[in-house]
């Protein structure tokens, strides 16, 4: 009883967080994390007031919970891109949070896509549409890659955002089977001929999801493509996953920077190409114009 009131109290302080980065290091200091071990999945609100199911013993699920973000940069720009109509592709949804809004953003004439392979994160996600009757939205319990198969999946229970194709070393590591589909085989079979943003998260396994999917993406060409990279020594024009992006179509590239009072979208200089955080946005350059009048951007002189 104590604790479940101590979490509604810290849930209630944390809505009034001021800043625009740090949500998930706040929501996971260890006296929250003491306070919410074995509390399990709880239902909650989002900002855009839509449900949600939030696992507490679990730290993207701890951060989606007392903050209704697990990253809010990156969430109020998705805010900002998505239109009524669009097609939305959100590939390692995790816990639905951006599933869940741009439901909302696009309407009843848009549809958004939910790629999850984790079985937990994925029924969690089809729970939260049902509890806000979203129709509009489609999970897909898989992972996309090069080839069409079955898998090993490692995921870590406390820390489902490091969940990959990709096999690593972290402490608490378990490895699951799971369906593997090539990306290019799979979205043939869905009615998509144009795509508003396409979100990436796949913990590394970008290049192969990016090589199974090659000639979906050339095709379609995205009109936004919201990605990580993890090659934080590389030149950025030098990363592979930028020369597979540049292989599809036109695009300008973009780094979403950690910041504290507003959200910045930075240029990337070509003659002094440096990078400090792991967020981009990969931007086609027929709506550059319109995408440019909509984000923050910041030019990198």
């Amino acid at each position: 009883m104590v604790r479940d009131i101590l979490i509604k109290l810290i849930r209630f302080s944390c809505r009034f967080y001021p800043f625009v980065s740090g949500q998930h290091r706040a929501s996971n200091c260890t006296i929250v994390k003491n306070i919410c071990r074995g509390k399990g999945i709880k239902l909650c609100k989002l900002p855009c007031g839509s449900l949600i199911y939030a696992d507490l013993d679990d730290s993207d699920g701890r951060s989606v919970f007392f903050m209704g973000y697990n990253d809010s940069k990156v969430s109020r720009i998705i805010e900002r891109v998505v239109r009524e109509g669009d097609t939305v592709i959100d590939i390692g949804a995790n816990h639905g949070e951006h599933t869940i809004t741009c439901s909302q953003l696009v309407g009843e004439r848009g549809f958004v896509h939910a790629i999850e392979p984790n079985p937990k994160l994925a029924e969690m996600i089809r729970k939260s549409l049902k509890a806000n009757n979203i129709t509009n939205a489609k999970v897909h319990e898989l992972a996309l890659s090069d080839k069409d198969g079955k898998s090993w999946f490692y995921v870590n229970a406390q820390i489902s955002g490091t969940g990959s194709l990709e096999k690593n070393n972290r402490p608490n590591t378990q490895r699951i089977v799971v369906d593997v589909r090539r990306g290019d085989s799979f979205f043939a079979e869905l009615p998509i001929e144009k795509v508003r943003l396409m979100v990436i998260d796949v913990e590394g396994h970008e290049q192969a999801l990016f090589t199974g999917a090659k000639e979906f993406l050339q095709n379609v060409q995205p009109e936004v493509i919201l990605f990580e990279s993890l090659e934080l020594n590389a030149v950025f024009w030098d990363r592979s996953i930028v020369k597979t992006i540049k292989s599809f179509g036109e695009y300008v590239f973009y780094e979403i920077p950690k910041t504290y009072m507003r959200v910045r979208v930075n240029s990337i200089n070509l003659r002094k190409p440096k990078t400090s955080g792991h967020d981009f946005l990969a931007i086609h350059t027929n709506c550059l114009d319109e995408l440019t009048a909509l984000l923050p951007i910041t030019e990198n002189y």
